[in-house]
C-alpha cells in the first residue's frame, strides 16, 4: 500500500519530526479539550480533525520505522498479510 505521506527523511530528521508532531498532538489535544466544555463546537470538531490527523501522521511514521503499513482507520498490516477487518463478509 502506498503512503499517504510518501516523503522520506533520514532517521534524525525522522525522530524529530516525530517529535514536533507529538508535541502537536498534545497542543491541538489540549485546545480541544479546552474548547469542549465552551460549547465551541466548531473550533471542537476541526480540532478533532487536526487531533486524528496528526495522529494519522504519527501512526504512519512508526510504521515506516517499523516495517508495517497502516492505513489510516483500518488496522496494521505485518509483512503483507492483511489487518484483521472487523467488519461482516
Amino acid at each position: 500500500m502506498a503512503s499517504r505521506y510518501p516523503l522520506r527523511y533520514s532517521t534524525a530528521k525522522q525522530s524529530e519530526r516525530r517529535e514536533k508532531l507529538e508535541y502537536m498532538q498534545s497542543m491541538i489535544r489540549e485546545l480541544r479539550d479546552l474548547s469542549a466544555p465552551q460549547k465551541c463546537d466548531m473550533v471542537t470538531y476541526f480540532l478533532e480533525l487536526a487531533y486524528i490527523e496528526t495522529c494519522d501522521v504519527i501512526r504512519t511514521i512508526h510504521a515506516e520505522s517499523s516495517n508495517v503499513d497502516v492505513a489510516p482507520g483500518k488496522g496494521i498490516e505485518i509483512a503483507g498479510q492483511p489487518a484483521d477487518d472487523n467488519s461482516d463478509p
